[in-house]
């Protein structure tokens, strides 16, 4: 119910509404309000629950050894992506010369990679302003024409980063996660925190438990990520579903009843969908980002461009030649044999979200009902399918309950 409410949120993000109401409010989060933001404007706060443990990114440590963090959890995605589209869709620079505004406004501004981003107003000194990005927690000098005035329902929306401090005795400094934040990029360090409590200035104090290998960061803009040059240690991620889950489902491509994909058919799966091809549209509009491979193995993840002229995350499953080579589209299950040209090194970010497209296959008692088979095969109906078991492969056994 939690996360189907903030999907809402974000269409009425879309909607542009002049006014939200209390009770959503409410449940996006409780009166914790950041005490380094300090917003005047009625804007609530995500909160975190005490006990519970979060995969986040480290996006900021300042000089007094708060640690900012933002959640990679797909409300915050979809709250995220949404105000960045909204913002960069006319992204001109705008005329500023009638428009008032005061410290503590919450405003759209020109980040330093040339995306418009929530921010507050810190101060202004004649043209120039500063500002505090409010999703991310980073502060910038900045042209008083960078800024804009937002719709002000989108003022009601938390910011979606936390403040957190270590346990009380732990120095930040001697850990291995302030050595790790030292070595990597802004927000390119994830890890899994546990929740300890909250002292009276909204600190969460917080355990680290796992510092992650890879970052599911989900910022929309352009971002420098390393290509993977030892690809046989990573993979992608497969969807986790839980046992006996009953799921609408539609086929997205069918070999045999041993092996079929599909798609399942709710608001945050085809939402995850389209953000993870929005982001990747993006990265390769700019053809420095695309690196040619010049030695290609099976099973490696790549990125394939398509007949249609599109980028989609991928695995070489066969090499038909030095010039040719068979990959399947991991987010849809298709196969291809594409040209050696049309393949691409795949950044590190692109391997966080999960594949989009589920493996599976027919339960024993399906397997004999051709019916059953015909639909698959057919791909024209959504039919309800109950995810018995899976395999170490991450391939499901299903059970069509209801066409």
């Amino acid at each position: 119910v939690f996360n189907s409410i903030c999907t809402s949120a974000a269409d009425l993000l879309e909607a542009e509404e002049k006014f939200i109401s209390p009770r959503l409010i409410s449940v996006l989060g409780n009166v914790h309000v950041f005490e380094s933001l300090k917003i005047s404007q009625p804007t609530a706060s995500l909160s975190l629950i005490f006990g519970a443990k979060y995969d986040v990114n480290v996006m900021y440590i300042n000089d007094s050894d708060h640690i900012f963090v933002r959640s990679t959890d797909l409300i915050s995605k979809n709250l995220y992506n949404t105000f960045i589209r909204l913002y960069n869709e006319n992204s001109s620079e705008t005329n500023v010369e009638n428009q008032e505004f005061v410290v503590g406004d919450i405003v759209k501004c020109r980040s330093k990679d040339d995306r418009f981003r929530r921010a507050k107003i810190l101060n202004m000194v004649g043209s120039m302003v500063s500002v505090l990005f409010i999703d991310s927690s980073d502060q910038s000098l900045v042209q008083k024409s960078y800024i804009s005035h937002i719709p002000p329902i989108h003022k009601y929306f938390p910011p979606l980063v936390f403040r957190c401090v270590l346990e009380e005795g732990r120095d930040l400094r001697k850990t291995t996660l302030f050595a790790e934040y030292q070595k990597r990029r802004r927000d390119s360090l994830q890890c899994i925190i546990k929740i300890m409590g909250i002292d009276p200035n909204s600190n969460y104090f917080i355990q680290v438990i796992e510092i992650l290998q890879t970052s599911s960061s989900f910022d929309f803009a352009p971002q420098i990520s390393p290509v993977l040059s030892n690809y046989s240690s990573l993979k992608y991620k497969s969807i986790q579903i839980p046992p006996f889950a009953d799921l609408s489902a539609y086929v997205s491509y069918f070999v045999s009843p041993n092996e079929f994909y599909l798609h399942i058919i709710r608001k945050d799966y085809t939402i995850a969908l389209k953000n993870i091809h929005a982001l990747i549209e993006n990265e390769f509009k700019n053809q420095a980002n695309i690196v040619k491979l010049t030695d290609i193995e099976v099973d490696q993840p790549v990125m394939c461009l398509n007949e249609d002229g599109g980028w989609f995350r991928s695995i070489v499953v066969e090499k038909k030649s030095q010039r040719e080579c068979k990959v399947v589209y991991v987010d849809f299950g298709i196969p291809e044999i594409v040209s050696t040209e049309h393949i691409a090194s795949i950044q590190s970010k692109f391997l966080s979200d999960p594949i989009q497209a589920i493996c599976c296959c027919l339960c024993e008692a399906d397997r004999s009902n051709p019916s059953i088979i015909n639909l698959l095969k057919s791909n024209q109906r959504s039919i309800s399918v109950t995810f018995e078991s899976s395999d170490s492969s991450g391939k499901f056994t299903v059970k069509v309950s209801a066409i």
